[in-house]
């Protein structure tokens, strides 16, 4: 026979619902058990044999209050703290700033609807097409021209999509490179319509 509510009947397999103390004012065996591994005096009592079943109600702690006495409270605020000032760190390189009217706001995006619009430095678009022409000038002065410039392969021919993709713009040929890119690209795009 199983006497529910102690230790001893958790060790002799009552456990959760099945317990006759379940949902009433008395310990399971499994609440005991559990009690038993922790409560001094419970163990102490269960050892004895004086043990009930009745659910332990841990006494509730006071708090308790440290008053300061004037003295400490004297001494505490004449105490002087010293404070460590450290030279802020760099987070490394530090980002230009982003001003309108200039071909790095261009590549940031800002193509239409730029404030420096009528102003005399000019949009972001027309700085980034300034720029670009003054580093076509200066490339075609050096000679550094990409293969957009002056043709340098010998099996380059006029009236071709490759001369166009070369950068062919005046062609002596007929048709052009350009004419015969584009009617390329409108045969290209008819057949992807019909597929």
């Amino acid at each position: 026979m199983i006497l529910h509510g102690t230790p001893t009947g958790y060790t002799l397999g009552c456990r959760g619902g099945e317990c006759l103390n379940h949902r009433t004012a008395l310990m399971t065996c499994t609440e005991a058990h559990t009690r038993y591994q922790g409560d001094y005096a419970y163990i102490k009592a269960v050892d004895a044999g004086t043990a009930t079943a009745e659910k332990y109600a841990a006494p509730k702690l006071k708090p308790r209050i440290i008053r300061e006495t004037p003295k400490a409270a004297k001494k505490r605020a004449a105490r002087i703290v010293a404070v460590k000032v450290h030279a802020p760190k760099t987070m490394g390189r530090i980002p230009a700033p982003f001003v309108h009217g200039t071909k790095r706001m261009a590549e940031k995006g800002c193509t239409t609807n730029c404030p420096n619009e009528g102003l005399e430095g000019g949009t972001c678009r027309e700085a980034r097409n300034r720029f670009e022409k003054e580093r076509y000038a200066q490339r075609k002065a050096a000679g550094t021209l990409s293969a957009r410039g002056a043709p340098k392969n010998p099996k380059w021919v006029h009236g071709t999509i490759i001369g166009a993709v070369r950068g062919c713009t005046d062609c002596p040929e007929s048709p052009s490179c350009l004419e015969v890119r584009r009617a390329y690209q409108n045969e290209r795009n008819a057949r992807r319509r019909v597929a």
